[in-house]
């Protein structure tokens, strides 16, 4: 029998590595999601990770990504991508055309599967 826990917007979770997370930061979940920060997690302490939303990702500048194209979160870079790659993660639908110059992107945070099923011309 399953037991409702919480709405699932936001998730607590525990900042087991050793630097404190700050509020908006990303945090990779796997490889197929990432999350935001709510807040501030001191390193030993549980705070909240947003799983939806749309949010403002800092952007790679040398492509676009166009209205309702998947974005890719590059962790070493700290950027959001248009194309994926070995290491970059799917992290949701570009919700406003970023174009290629253009230093953030609005991005609305996706579970992994859910964007994987998008049709293959809003994945290009």
């Amino acid at each position: 029998m399953a037991v409702y826990i919480q709405k699932g917007d936001r998730i607590d979770y525990k900042n087991d590595t050793e630097a404190v997370i700050k509020s908006g930061d990303v945090v990779v979940m796997g490889t197929n999601r990432i999350a935001v920060a709510d807040c501030q997690i001191e390193v030993g302490a549980v705070g909240a990770l947003a799983l939806t939303g749309i949010w403002e990702f800092p952007a790679d500048t040398s492509a676009a990504i166009e209205f309702g194209a998947i974005a890719y979160w590059d962790d070493s870079s700290k950027t959001m991508k248009a194309a994926k790659s070995a290491s970059e993660i799917p992290a949701g639908i570009c919700v406003k055309k970023k174009e290629s110059s253009g230093a953030t992107v609005q991005v609305r945070l996706q579970d992994c599967l859910a964007a994987a099923a998008q049709p293959a011309s809003l994945q290009e």
